[in-house]
C-alpha cells in the first residue's frame, strides 16, 4: 500500500506502508482442512499456499504500489 503524502502530483514524497524490500520468515505454521465446497478431501498445500518473490512495479508511479525485492520464506 502506498501512502501518497504530498498528493498525487508528488510521487517523490510517497511512502510504502509496508516495506516491500524486507524478507518475511514464517516458522511452525500449519495449514490444514482447506477444501472446496462439498469435498471430503483437503486441497494439496501447493494449491492453498504460495511463497513469492516480490518485484518492482515497472509502471510506478502510474500504478501503485511501488513493489520491491522482498521475499517470503517458509521454514517447515
Amino acid at each position: 500500500m502506498t501512502y501518497k503524502s504530498g498528493g498525487p502530483a508528488a510521487p517523490e514524497k510517497w511512502t510504502e506502508i509496508f516495506s516491500p524490500d524486507l524478507d518475511c520468515t514464517v516458522r511452525n505454521v500449519s495449514i490444514t482442512g482447506v477444501r472446496v465446497r462439498d469435498s471430503q478431501t483437503d486441497l494439496p498445500l501447493e494449491q492453498v499456499f504460495q511463497v513469492i518473490q516480490q518485484k518492482l512495479n515497472a509502471d510506478y508511479p502510474k500504478t501503485t504500489p511501488r513493489g520491491g525485492t522482498g521475499k517470503g520464506i517458509w521454514v517447515r
